[in-house]
């Protein structure tokens, strides 16, 4: 696994834009691990014998984005509440990556194979920081494309070489 992924930056700006605003966030299944976002810094289990969800602090959570691989590969903010399409539905405004965007009218083994050759097989979800992001959108503009690149060892934005004339 291991690709670069291709973001409308107008999109992944709106994403970042929601997650800074909220004082919450949801946990990734990931979060569900790590002891400091656990009420008393101590990660409690369930019935099942499996990290708690209720016992996260969502005030402790940092802003990020979820870059998600499921349904092709997208970004969306883990701020709570989540930014809906539309008031009242379930649906999260996401930001899809190019190379792997079911909706953009692409045959369905071109995204799904794409989603699997960058990102794996699995579904996942993983957590970026907010500060990964912010560096890369104080330089592009809203029309600019977003890089992310993608190997089995990291997950990094990429800087765009700044041409000076």
């Amino acid at each position: 696994m291991a690709g670069t992924l291709t973001f409308k930056v107008s999109e992944v700006r709106r994403l970042v834009e929601h997650s800074k605003a909220c004082t919450e966030h949801r946990p990734s299944h990931e979060d569900l691990f790590v002891p400091e976002y656990h009420k008393g810094g101590e990660v409690k289990k369930d019935e099942n014998d499996w990290p708690d969800s209720k016992n996260i602090d969502l005030c402790k959570l940092p802003a990020g984005l979820w870059l998600v691989a499921d349904q092709g590969v997208y970004l969306m903010s883990n701020g709570n509440p989540s930014l809906l399409v539309e008031e009242g539905k379930s649906t999260n405004v996401v930001a899809y990556a190019a190379e792997s965007d079911p909706k953009a009218g692409g045959e369905f083994d071109d995204w799904y194979e794409a989603k699997g050759a960058i990102m794996g097989g699995d579904d996942s979800v993983t957590t970026l920081p907010i500060t990964m992001f912010e560096p890369v959108l104080a330089v592009l503009s809203d029309d600019a494309k977003l890089k992310i690149k993608v190997t089995s060892r990291q997950i990094q934005v990429l800087m765009p070489k700044i041409r000076n004339h």
